[in-house]
């Protein structure tokens, strides 16, 4: 779960179904990744988050000063982010953007098609704005939506409550980038989609 480890922060790898933080909901039984850190890194601050239907990298910091200096990166929009997606449909050129506007505010995503199957396809999404469900929404309003993704128009995936989207990537400034592996069950959904390079 931990791809690296500093004095200053900590990068985790987080598994899909866990909440970044505790939920609104008290009597969830989900797995909640900050309490399960903070035993053994008991001084964490949250960073950035991810959707729990989402996995990946993740970033968490060690102490305040940092904590500070992350959260100015990140509102300056200097650190890349990069995702992969299984997204439905068959996108008619290799590179695309989407600059619709999220809850009235300027958003931007760069994608890249990566592979192809009959009815899905593997996305490199880059994100250059951190609107809320951006990836998803995005994907959605350009007639790609994720596949799982029910609430953006997705198809289910079976026996799973997650979506096929995974943070493959983060590069914090001056530093080279960290990545984290796609899971085993995404691994299947492209089998199971026959998305081939």
């Amino acid at each position: 779960m931990i791809l690296h480890e500093t004095a200053q922060f900590i990068v985790v790898d987080k598994p899909r179904g866990w909440l970044t933080i505790p939920g609104r909901d008290p009597g969830s039984h989900q797995p909640v990744l900050i309490d399960k850190l903070r035993e053994r890194f008991p001084e964490l601050w949250i960073v950035h988050r991810l959707d729990v239907v989402t996995s990946g990298v993740i970033i968490f910091a060690r102490n305040e000063a940092f904590h500070k200096s992350a959260q100015e990166w990140f509102r300056r929009r200097q650190v890349d982010k990069e995702y992969r997606a299984i997204a439905c449909g068959t996108p008619t050129t290799p590179a695309f953007r989407c600059n619709e506007p999220i809850d009235e505010k300027v958003s931007e995503t760069f994608f890249k098609v990566l592979a192809r199957g009959p009815h899905f396809f593997l996305v490199s999404a880059k994100p250059k704005t951190g609107r809320l469900h951006q990836i998803r929404k995005h994907l959605s309003s350009l007639g790609y939506p994720i596949l799982g993704d029910v609430t953006y128009g997705g198809s289910a995936l079976p026996q799973s409550s997650g979506i096929a989207l995974h943070s493959y990537s983060m590069k914090l400034p001056e530093l080279s980038p960290f990545t984290a592996a796609l899971p085993e069950d995404f691994l299947t959904w492209i089998k199971e989609a026959k998305i081939k390079p």
